[in-house]
């Protein structure tokens, strides 16, 4: 089972994680950073320790018991964890692509408060232009799938 944003922090949830919202939002092209207890997981083997991802969040989750963390950025601690390797929640988006950022930036513009961690409409958009996460989100599942 994959989840993603949302789909991770239910997942963290039914786990038996709390789920609650964050001291601020995390929204736009942030770094996430692979976690040393995750080095040496099959599941992120080729990828890069770490990886400009987009993000549009305000809550966070706690790592569920007998998961493995697996990335944190410097806006929320909890990014990725792997649960019995047969469950992957990511609370960043790879799956992402400039058409997608742009659908998302009309529908949620309103949420665009400036803050630490909250980019402008134009950079969000202009940095859309330039990201290409097929190969970042094909390796990540592919790992996951050999496990």
């Amino acid at each position: 089972m994959l989840g993603i944003c949302l789909g991770a922090q239910l997942i963290a949830h039914v786990l038996g994680a709390d789920v609650k919202p964050h001291s601020h939002k995390e929204i736009g092209w942030f770094p996430i950073y692979l976690c040393n207890e995750a080095a040496k997981h099959p599941i992120i083997a080729n990828l890069n320790s770490n990886i400009l991802a987009f993000h549009w969040h305000g809550d966070r989750f706690e790592i569920p018991n007998t998961s493995l963390r697996l990335f944190s950025s410097d806006g929320c601690d909890n990014q990725a964890f792997v649960y019995d390797n047969t469950v992957l929640g990511l609370q960043f988006h790879l799956e992402i692509n400039e058409a997608t950022v742009k659908k998302i930036v009309e529908a949620c513009e309103y949420e665009l408060q400036p803050g630490l961690y909250v980019q402008d409409k134009e950079k969000i958009l202009h940095k859309a232009q330039s990201m290409h996460m097929q190969d970042t989100v094909s390796k990540l599942l592919d790992n996951w799938i050999s496990i």
